[in-house]
């Protein structure tokens, strides 16, 4: 299991703020793990439940010259990101079929919201550059606000594109 998601994406090129929360799930089975799993997972921004969702937001800030205008070229943006993932309770105390599945669900699942975050942080370093090379404030919120629309499609697309994972092996029991 993960303690901590500070040192990823790995490669980004910008800092991240990363931060991991967890939900218990509970059950004696596979099947009754699941189904704890589907009464307890967490909504996305769209109000779609999953068993695991990363979020985020910006936190961005720049200069201003002497008649307060933005200066672009000072604009720092940290992706602030959470990811929530499942806990089985009483882990340790699980043998056997129970323990290797979920071991191996778990892995892979946090897995599929390490490259979110990838691509969440990619993103946020790209928007960067764009808005520090904006030639006006109007500019800079535009590149903004493009880039948001972006990391959406991108996390949008990967969902589609695993099956939120399923084609990673993200699949309990």
């Amino acid at each position: 299991m993960i303690a901590s998601l500070a040192d990823l994406p790995a490669n980004a090129p910008a800092p991240a703020q990363i931060s991991v929360t967890t939900y218990q799930v509970d059950g004696r089975t596979p099947r009754d793990v699941r189904r704890s799993l589907n009464q307890r997972r967490p909504a996305d921004a769209s109000g779609a439940r999953h068993d695991a969702v990363t979020s985020w937001r910006f936190q961005i800030d720049w200069s201003t010259d002497a008649s307060g205008d933005c200066v672009p070229a000072t604009v720092t943006v940290l992706p602030v990101i959470l990811v929530t993932l499942p806990s089985l309770k009483d882990e340790h105390r699980r043998t056997g079929r129970l323990r290797q599945a979920w071991t191996r669900y778990l892995q892979r699942l946090e897995v599929h919201e390490r490259h979110h975050a990838h691509l969440i942080a990619m993103g946020a370093a790209q928007m960067q550059t764009e808005m520090r090379s904006a030639s006006s404030c109007g500019d800079m919120v535009r590149a903004s606000d493009r880039w948001r629309s972006e990391i959406l499609k991108a996390n949008s697309d990967y969902d589609e594109r695993t099956d939120h994972g399923r084609s990673e092996g993200v699949v309990f029991p």
